[in-house]
């Protein structure tokens, strides 16, 4: 039995397969999950869920919260001593930028707004959620997202910044960038083998739906592999305000529970990150553009613009916001992704996204990639004891602003 006033910490899960899973969503809109690899035998799927849902049903009898003690997280483990929570909301937001010389665009207006209504939509007071760090303009800084294990540099310092032991989510926005796209007609990504400076191999031949400035449907452009950055723009950033999170030197949510399996030590701790940025990832790609960014993170949440670009909205952080104060209890991943539909995505236009797109949630794990993505709760989301102990599988979910499944953006 809890104590008096105490709420459960998470609830057991019903099973789930790591099945692909592709449905045809509310308003038309189209939600994809997904995995690497080919799926292993139904016992091993079956025993490696059995093992989550004892963990967390563990986890429901044993942990609780008490109102009043904030970020205290009060029982035992089989093992005995508290449970580790991340409540910090920590938020990094860039609206002065100068034009060609930090990122790819000049001025915004409303990144430092959209974290606001985040941070405030989320830390209300009541402990549930706590305040992390808050940085904006000039005072957000590249170093903050790299990891000084990964590149060597004593500049960097994501430990203290960005992926903060005790973070359950931060939140970055600013400039990204839309790249290795051509106007390279084609029919099947077979025939897309040319790379134009900057990128690599592998290619899709991207579709868009009529209407939407694309080439008529059953046609696309070639579109190739790119690193995804972010932009900050300060004279104190070490690596020319870019921050490039593919390439294996940002690793985000390493800690004592999830072990040093990505190589970048235990000293960080943040459970979900969000990047609102430009292209966070590019469609057909994600998988290997956020693979390298896993490090014991449990979600990485971020933009993916198939025919436009990210919209520079206001109220992107206070609609994710507005989910958990609506159901803590309901997915963390799905809030994300079904922000589209709350800010009006529908026929390509809204949702954030100026064009047709999606938002995109990612999970990396040998065994709950897919629970990550569709079962996690903002509740179970603070919990240090889910960070991801390895990599292997890779799970993702999207919902965009338009009938995907209809009109898929990938020709094979």
């Amino acid at each position: 039995m809890l104590p008096p006033g105490a709420t459960r910490v998470e609830r057991p899960v019903e099973k789930k397969t790591n099945a692909k899973i592709t449905r045809l969503d509310v308003c038309g809109v189209y939600e994809l999950g997904t995995r690497s690899r080919v799926a292993p035998a139904v016992a091993n799927e079956e025993r490696a869920e059995m093992e989550m849902r004892t963990r967390v049903r563990f986890l429901a009898g044993r942990w609780w919260r008490r109102p009043g003690l904030g970020a205290s997280l009060l029982g035992a483990v089989a093992a005995g001593g508290p449970a580790a929570a991340g409540t910090k909301i920590t938020t990094e937001a860039v609206d002065q930028y100068v034009a060609n010389q930090c990122g790819w665009g000049g001025a915004l207006n409303n990144r430092v707004a959209n974290n606001n209504g985040f941070r405030s939509g989320m830390i209300t007071g009541d402990g549930r959620w706590t305040a992390g760090a808050n940085y904006t303009n000039s005072s957000v800084w590249d170093r903050d997202m790299y990891d000084p294990e990964r590149t060597g540099n004593a500049l960097d310092n994501d430990t203290n910044n960005f992926d903060r032991a005790g973070d359950g989510i931060a939140f970055f926005s600013g400039h990204g960038v839309c790249d290795g796209a051509t106007t390279t007609l084609c029919t099947s990504s077979t025939q897309c083998n040319s790379p134009p400076p900057g990128a690599t191999m592998p290619s899709s031949c991207k579709q868009g739906p009529p209407g939407s400035g694309f080439p008529p449907l059953g046609q696309g452009w070639c579109h190739y592999f790119t690193p995804r950055r972010a932009f900050t723009c300060s004279t104190s950033s070490a690596h020319n305000n870019d921050v490039n999170y593919t390439g294996g030197q940002v690793k985000l949510g390493e800690s004592a529970t999830s072990g040093g399996w990505s190589g970048a030590g235990t000293n960080g701790g943040v459970n979900m990150a969000i990047l609102d940025v430009s292209c966070g990832v590019l469609p057909q790609f994600a998988p290997q553009q956020l693979s390298q960014a896993f490090a014991g993170v449990h979600l990485i949440g971020t933009i993916m613009p198939v025919t436009g670009d990210t919209a520079d909205v206001p109220n992107r952080g206070s609609a994710f916001a507005a989910r958990w104060a609506s159901n803590e209890w309901q997915s963390v991943a799905g809030s994300w992704i079904y922000v589209v539909l709350d800010l009006g995505g529908a026929n390509c236009s809204g949702g954030g996204i100026n064009g047709c797109g999606c938002n995109w949630v990612q999970a990396q794990h040998a065994s709950w990639a897919n629970w990550y993505v569709n079962t996690e709760s903002w509740v179970g989301v603070k919990l240090d004891s889910n960070d991801a102990t390895s990599s292997g599988w890779w799970a993702g979910r999207q919902i965009c602003n338009y009938n995907q499944a209809q009109y898929p953006y990938h020709l094979p």
